[in-house]
């Protein structure tokens, strides 16, 4: 991996529900700004059978080819879950949906200029009530506490350095939280990843704000956790971070934010 390589910027973007009114100009600003890889962190609106949200993925794919780009997305709460779950039987790599637009199983991994990213999807609706199972909404929207385990296992067995996640570890310290016991339960789930994985980063979405925060394994490692807004909500919605801040190696990450202090620009190693 050449140095050149390590300086490349990747795009993170939060929440963005099959807004391709607001994706694609985002997508268009990165590559002005020399980025090659976005990685989405789940709500992506990968719902190929509700009209008109379906040619949703066609739309950002030809966009993405005309720059030379892809795309990576983790699955949300709210996606086609049956559909995604169709798609990545079997699945040991990120399986492409439309040229350029790759989706990433739970707990599959994947690597872009030499940084280690692995995909942990999942989260509760808070308004499953008004959704129609197996229409809008299903049970397996969760990370299962089996899952969690496993993959908090397998890949506790090699070099991970960046989670991109829907939901986020029980250690966040997000403002504003209601307690619910869904979400507290699932966010538990995530600890268990977390503590099996040990990443240098946590980015994820689901939350709909804008949170940093450096928390700590029970071993005291730190992980910096990038909670990303959603699509209408600007630059909060997203980070840009250079690839070789993102890297386990040296002193990642490179500094500790106070909570709820998002970083401006790119992030850059420190050199």
């Amino acid at each position: 991996m050449t140095d050149g390589h390590l300086s490349k910027p990747i795009l993170f973007v939060g929440d963005t529900h099959a807004d391709a009114s607001r994706l694609i100009p985002r997508i268009n600003r990165a590559h002005d700004e020399g980025v090659e890889y976005v990685v989405q962190v789940g709500d992506f609106g990968y719902w190929p059978r509700h009209p008109p949200l379906s040619g949703f993925v066609e739309q950002v794919s030809r966009v993405l080819v005309e720059s030379s780009m892809t795309l990576y997305f983790v699955r949300g709460n709210h996606e086609d879950q049956a559909e995604l779950a169709r798609l990545a039987a079997g699945a040991t790599e990120p399986v492409e949906l439309a040229p350029r637009v790759c989706y990433v199983p739970d707990g599959t991994g994947f690597a872009l200029y030499g940084v280690r990213l692995l995909g942990v999807g999942g989260a509760p609706s808070i308004d499953r009530r008004a959704r129609t199972k197996g229409y809008d909404w299903w049970p397996a929207e969760v990370l299962s506490r089996r899952a969690a385990n496993s993959i908090g296992a397998v890949a506790a067995r090699t070099e991970v350095d960046v989670v991109v996640a829907h939901d986020c570890p029980a250690e966040t310290d997000l403002p504003g939280l209601l307690p619910w016991a869904a979400g507290e339960r699932h966010r538990r789930r995530m600890s268990r990843v977390l503590r099996g994985v040990r990443p240098a980063w946590w980015i994820s979405g689901h939350y709909h704000l804008r949170h940093s925060q450096v928390v700590r394994s029970r071993a005291g490692e730190p992980c910096r956790v990038e909670v990303l807004s959603h699509e209408g909500d600007g630059p909060r919605a997203q980070l840009i971070v250079e690839a070789a801040a993102l890297r386990r190696r040296g002193d990642a990450p490179q500094a500790e934010p106070g909570p709820g202090d998002p970083p401006a620009g790119i992030i850059r190693l420190a050199r």
